[in-house]
């Protein structure tokens, strides 16, 4: 089924048009779905159909619209809620949510090619004004207006990657088009302004500025904003900076990087031909595992293989996920005639990416086949740094000075650091009171969205902790994690919560999960509807299938899951690294609070900047929803968290300033200050770096290189010296 708003209103199923002829009923139609997934209060309807004076038989009349409507859309479709009515529909189902989603996506895709086809493709669904015969109804003003402000906005961002394409001369007729019937929107002058410019047609790029200048006076009484004036700046200076780019920036193709290297051996206990030839089906079932788990695989020797984790992109969990992969290894073996022995070590190397292949070179990589040659057969060996880096999610046990076995990995994760109850929690007093307030809002059953946003080690988890440890108001907790890598992870972080609520551990058969997933049914879901929903979340928990199949479907027998739990007590869900989440989750869990009414929720998401990068209007003008940041901690308070673990008098002030505000890098510095107060860069802290540098785009990456080249303190001259480029560039 679709929804068509983007255009006179429509709604289409299997192919057919099934849009209400009756005017009321389209007005009835339009109001639930501009409210949609909302209840719409009967006098809401009652209002929009006849204003001030309706007849005595308007409930009636009402009533009789809604009926003809469900027999169009299907029963289940609007649901009767008091006080009124709810029309449930899924994101992509409105052509002007998947357009939404189709502009987020665009603005996270760093290739003008990609960005442009996607957005080409997704203003296909625009039809003409936005639902414009209800322009002049109140309730629908609103919901047009940003209709509006949508395709504006996905327009230029097209036009923009066009613009990166080099398509400068074919734009300009289409861009002078559009300033003349929008000469106020700022960024379309601009484009036209860069497209003449690039065209060599600088006077009437400098005449639109002009245009644009007059207009703005005129209508608004304001000179033009600061990005065109600069515009203007640039285009009189023929600044370099206003030049097509012809390529983007190449990684180095050799760098020293932060790297884990995992060497699995493999041998036979006998020279028959027909246990070597065991080797080879086995080698490659090894090779996808590593690969599943993100690392680059390179065979070692005919009997081994190398995988590196780190190499293409480096994840600060990249230690912990190098073991598992290892677990995954040994355990997969399977078969008494082939021994697998691994060895696993982290640190510096020199990193070479050729097209397909990775070559590391280095000690890293010796200590690794050092400590698979000496490991026991169906044995894991690592070296101190990997199991100071994986300690609190895998089991170790030492096995000499240097190195440790690996065991087995821990049941959870734990949900403190180990040192959290030493470890005084400072300097996030007022984000503690904004997540207060959210819970005072949704105890008042108005569903609430807290994003929680801040560097890794920044203190997101010891918050979210710290807020729930302070809580006594009986609220039922979930939480989720959303994982970088592996399969079946789309939509990881959901299912975690759906088997939290019915008690399905990992240990279960898909039998058992859908046992336990029926029995909370029974006390969170009304009957008629448990079978569809079980049915649906049986994927999420393992019990049938993947999660790949009718999304729409999943995730509204999700909403309905967790409203019907928020429903009969309150409820607190815990997205954690939302940052990794898919786009279609992000989707899910951005509007959950918009979408249930009249419960007690409260969900928290964690995240990095990362998802604000590519996600830029995040839970943006709502006001069910909060963004707290977390700013470094001033140096008292690093202070406070130092102190956990050294005396006053062995806290260096260097100790301090390196640390940065950071409670994570303050901690792993503070432990590995030796009895001189000399301190060194952590493993873990340079997997955190390396992870993020790894984030950035070739042109920011390279650009931070050359800055630590300068120094701590630098300077776009400087920056630009050292990468032998424009100042321009750099700025």
């Amino acid at each position: 089924m679709e929804f068509r708003m983007l255009g006179p209103l429509a709604v289409i199923v299997d192919g057919l048009d099934v849009t209400p002829r009756r005017a009321q009923q389209r007005v009835v139609l339009a109001m639930l779905l501009v409210r949609r997934n909302a209840i719409v209060a009967d006098d809401d309807l009652v209002e929009a159909l006849w204003g001030d004076d309706p007849p005595e038989s308007a409930a009636t009349a009402v009533q009789g619209h809604i009926s003809a409507l469900r027999k169009a859309l299907g029963p289940r479709r609007i649901e009767t809620r008091a006080p009124g009515y709810s029309l449930r529909v899924s994101a992509t189902e409105v052509d002007a949510e998947r357009l939404e989603s189709a502009l987020a996506m665009a603005r996270a895709i760093r290739a003008p090619a990609e960005r442009a086809e996607l957005l080409r493709g997704a203003l296909g669904l625009w039809r003409g004004d936005p639902l414009a015969e209800f322009r002049d109804r109140t309730f629908a003003r609103a919901a047009i207006e940003d209709m509006e402000e949508l395709g504006a906005a996905a327009t230029e961002e097209r036009i923009q990657a066009e613009l990166d394409l080099g398509h400068h001369a074919e734009l300009i007729a289409e861009l002078e088009r559009r300033v003349r019937a929008q000469p106020l929107r700022e960024r379309l002058r601009g484009q036209l302004m860069l497209a003449l410019y690039r065209s060599g047609r600088e006077a009437d790029a400098l005449n639109a500025y002009q245009d644009g200048r007059k207009v703005a006076s005129e209508e608004l009484g304001l000179d033009p904003g600061a990005p065109l004036q600069l515009l203007e700046r640039q285009i009189l200076a023929r600044d370099p900076a206003l030049d097509l780019r012809s390529s983007t920036p190449s990684l180095p193709e050799q760098a020293r990087k932060h790297v884990t290297v995992v060497v699995a051996e493999f041998t036979t206990p006998s020279s028959d031909p027909e246990d070597a030839e065991r080797l080879g089906p086995l080698l490659l079932r090894a090779r996808a595992l590593m690969e599943s788990h993100g690392a680059s695989v390179e065979p070692l020797f005919s009997s081994s293989l190398v995988g590196i984790f780190g190499a293409r992109r480096a994840y600060e969990d990249d230690a912990e996920r190098s073991v598992r992969a290892a677990f995954a290894i040994r355990d997969g073996v399977g078969d008494t005639s082939v021994r697998a022995r691994i060895g696993i070590d982290s640190g510096r190397a020199l990193v070479t990416i050729k097209a397909e292949r990775v070559d590391v070179a280095g000690a890293v990589l010796t200590e690794a086949s050092r400590l698979a040659a000496a490991a026991p057969f169906g044995a894991i060996v690592v070296s101190a740094d990997v199991r100071r880096a994986a300690s609190r999610v895998i089991e170790f046990e030492p096995r000499d000075d240097t190195s440790w076995l690996a065991r087995v990995p821990r049941e959870t994760r734990p949900t403190r650091h180990a040192d959290d109850h030493e470890v005084p929690f400072v300097g996030r007093a007022e984000e503690l009171s904004l997540l207060e307030r959210a819970r005072e809002r949704a105890g008042g059953r108005v569903a609430q969205l807290v994003t929680i946003v801040g560097e890794p080690g920044a203190g997101k988890t010891r918050l979210v902790r710290e807020f729930r440890d302070r809580r006594s108001d009986g609220a039922t907790w979930r939480e989720g994690r959303c994982l970088p890598y592996g399969s079946g992870i789309t939509l990881w972080a959901l299912g975690e919560i759906v088997k939290q609520e019915a008690g399905i551990t990992e240990s279960d058969d898909p039998d058992a999960s859908l046992s336990k997933l029926s029995a909370a049914l029974e006390s969170i879901v009304d009957g008629d509807d448990r079978t569809w929903i079980g049915s649906s979340l049986a994927s999420l928990v393992g019990a049938r299938g993947s999660t790949e199949g009718d999304r729409d479907q999943l995730f509204a027998a999700a909403q309905r899951f967790i409203e019907g739990k928020a429903w009969r007590s309150p409820l607190v869900l815990v997205f954690e690294d939302l940052h990794w989440a898919d786009p279609a989750l992000l989707d899910f869990v951005e509007r959950l609070t918009d979408r249930v009414s009249g419960v007690a929720l409260l969900v928290i998401c964690t995240a990095r900047p990362e998802l604000l990068e590519s996600r830029p209007t995040w839970s943006g003008g709502r006001r069910n929803a909060t963004i707290v940041t977390l700013p470094p901690l001033a140096d008292d308070d690093t202070r406070k968290v130092i102190g956990a673990l050294l005396t006053d008098a062995r806290i260096p002030p260097e100790l301090v300033r390196r640390a940065g505000g950071n409670p994570l890098f303050a901690l792993e510095l503070a432990r590995i200050v030796d009895a001189s107060g000399h301190e060194r860069v952590p493993e873990s802290i340079d997997a955190v770096i390396a992870a993020r540098l790894d984030t950035l785009s070739p042109e920011v990456r390279a650009a931070a290189t050359d800055a630590a080249v300068v120094g701590e303190v630098f300077w776009p001259g400087a920056v630009a010296a050292v990468g032998g480029i424009a100042e321009a560039e750099v700025v």
